[in-house]
Order: structure tokens, then C-alpha cells, then sequence
């Protein structure tokens, strides 16, 4: 949005006023209106490539991507040394999965400032996509170079690190982003698989704990803090810890499938079975599920009814007059 400002003080007159004010809509929020003002001042200046590129701003920030991506083709072929317009339409072709033009459009936008660290990220983000990872953790670096205090960048870089192996740079620049952004619930999930992979059981429980606390919506963190406590050999906390990702996102398949498997491992099948039903439930044709559910049935068909009478299955399966887990608040 900075590229707008000196180009509307270029314009003058009345077009520079509305597009302020369209501005001004968008980022209060009220994108309806600043659609409206864009396309009246577009209608008398068609070949107005900063009004293409609101609108196409708008439109994504709207998720209308293809629409979007119309608006900032035009941007851009109005005034071709728009970078931001080259940012947007990278950013807009990506998430259309137009992967070889996000590339180009970033790569474009990288030629008019090489310096810019936002068209690096963007560069960074495609060739990930793309699965083309080295290359990506080098335009994070070029990034970073550009501004280190870019949050995404370093963790972003430290996921693919992570991938590669390199584990000890990884964990410092997941780090760096956690330290950059605390709130962000996605960098603690990274952050604690790491170190988890290191072995750092407790510390991994922390930051999956904590991005519990930030997305309480969601079951991805309690899914992890079921496996680590399996790895403790905590099963009673982990049953708790599956439950509670259950209750928080009733099609979470693979908290399903982690408590399904260790229902199982307690020696409680039919728990087991109905946790395999309800992944197949959500897909199908899901192999592990799958797998699961035939396990759990011969388990059944071996016991001659579901046992489910073990004392750590009587205490996790019974939940107390609240309706949450005897064990979920220690956790949750």
C-alpha cells in the first residue's frame, strides 16, 4: 500500500481524492463501499493502473481470487514498475495455484527492487510451494538480509531447515520468529515438533501447550500433546489430550486415529472400532483408517464382545458430570 501514496500525489485533481478515500475504505474494512468508489473512478479512468490495483487489493483480501487476479494483470500492464502490483498478482496467482506466472510476477517484482524483502518472501513462499526448497530457504535468507525482523520469513525458514535436517539452524530461527511473534500459534506447533524430534519432550509440551492457549478453535495442538505424552509414557493424559482435539475439531481424522490406536494398544477394541468408524466417517477411503478399523474388529471378534473394561479405559471413557475428561484439566 506504501506505493499508492506518492502515486496519488502524482495524479492531483479528483481521482487522487476518491482513491484516497477508497484507500481509506479498505483498510477501515469497508470493502463494499471501496469497491463502489474504485470502479466510479475507474470508469473515467480505465487506464488508471493504481485503481486496478486497489481493486485487486480488495478483491483478495475478499478471496476472490480470480477477480483479483484480473484487476492487478491490468495494474501492471497500465504501469508496469508497479511492485506492489507484481506482489499482489504473485500472491493472488499462488493461492490460484497458478504457480509458474506467482513465480514470474514475484521475480518481476524482485527486478524493479531487488532490495524489496517482501517480493524475496514471496519468491520464497511459490518455490516452496513448488517444492523447490532450496531455493526457497535462499530467497528467506535474501529476505531476512532485507529486514530481520521479517517474522514469516524466519519461521518459514526454519521449517524447511527443519526438513533438510538441520536441526540446530532450524531451531534458532524458529526462535527468532516465536520471540518476533509470541501469538503465533502455528510458529509454537513448529517450534515444539522440533523439539520434539530433538527429544525435548517437556519442552515441546510448552509450546504446543501454548498454542493451544492461542487457537482454542482448533485440535492440532492437542492432537500433539497426546503424542508426547505418549512418548512419556503418560497414556492416561494422552487419552485425555485426544478427546479434548476431538472436541475441539470433530473432524480432526488424525486425533481420531491417534486415539483410536491407543485405545487399542489398552486393550479397549471397541473403543477402538468406534474411533475407526468415525475417521472413515470423514474419509473414507483413508488406508489408515481403514487398517484401523479391521484391527480393532478382529480384536473385537477375538475378545467375543468390545472389552473396553481395562481401569485406564473406565477412567478415560467415563467423563464426569461437565462433560469434559476426568484428566482434561490438566491439560486444557
Amino acid at each position: 500500500m506504501s506505493e499508492l501514496v506518492p502515486r496519488l500525489r502524482a495524479l492531483g485533481g479528483s481521482a487522487a481524492a476518491h482513491l484516497t478515500v477508497a484507500r481509506g475504505l479498505f483498510q477501515s474494512g469497508r470493502h463494499g463501499e471501496a469497491l463502489r468508489l474504485v470502479d466510479e473512478i475507474l470508469d473515467e479512468n480505465a487506464e488508471l493502473g493504481v485503481a486496478w490495483f486497489l481493486k485487486g487489493l480488495v478483491l483478495a483480501r475478499l478471496a476472490d481470487f480470480p477477480a483479483a487476479a484480473e484487476c492487478l494483470e491490468s495494474a501492471v500492464r497500465y504501469d508496469e514498475d508497479l511492485v506492489g502490483g507484481w506482489l499482489g498478482l504473485a500472491y493472488v496467482r499462488s493461492e490460484c495455484d497458478e504457480l509458474k506466472g506467482a513465480l514470474q510476477a514475484a521475480e518481476k517484482a524482485i527486478s524493479l527492487d531487488s532490495h524489496n524483502a517482501n517480493a524475496h518472501l514471496m519468491r520464497g513462499h511459490v518455490l516452496a510451494k513448488l517444492d523447490r526448497d532450496a531455493d526457497a530457504i535462499v530467497s528467506y535468507r535474501q529476505a531476512l538480509a532485507g529486514n530481520p525482523q521479517l517474522m514469516i520469513a524466519h519461521y518459514r525458514l526454519g521449517y524447511l531447515l527443519e526438513k533438510q535436517g538441520q536441526t540446530d539452524e532450524a531451531l534458532d530461527e524458529l526462535i527468532t520468529a516465536q520471540r518476533l511473534n509470541p501469538l503465533d500459534a502455528n510458529c509454537r506447533l513448529t517450534l515444539g515438533d522440533l523439539l520434539r524430534a530433538r527429544g525435548d519432550l517437556n519442552g515441546a509440551l510448552e509450546e504446543y501447550k501454548i498454542a493451544a492457549e492461542l487457537a482454542p478453535l482448533k485440535g492440532e495442538a492437542h492432537t500433539r500433546i497426546g503424542g508426547t505424552f505418549e512418548q512419556l509414557d503418560m497414556r492416561k493424559e494422552a487419552l485425555a489430550a485426544y478427546r479434548i482435539a476431538i472436541r475441539r475439531d470433530p473432524r480432526l481424522i488424525a486425533a481420531f486415529l491417534a486415539l483410536g490406536r491407543l485405545y487399542l494398544a489398552e486393550r479397549c477394541p471397541g473403543e477402538a472400532l468406534s474411533m475407526a468408524v468415525a475417521a472413515l466417517e470423514i474419509d473414507a477411503r483413508l488406508p489408515a483408517a481403514r487398517e484401523l478399523q479391521a484391527e480393532a474388529q478382529a480384536a473385537v471378534d477375538a475378545a467375543g464382545a468390545p472389552r473396553g473394561t481395562e481401569e485406564i479405559g473406565r477412567e478415560i471413557v467415563e467423563e464426569d458430570a461437565a462433560g469434559r475428561d476426568s484428566l482434561g484439566d490438566d491439560i486444557d
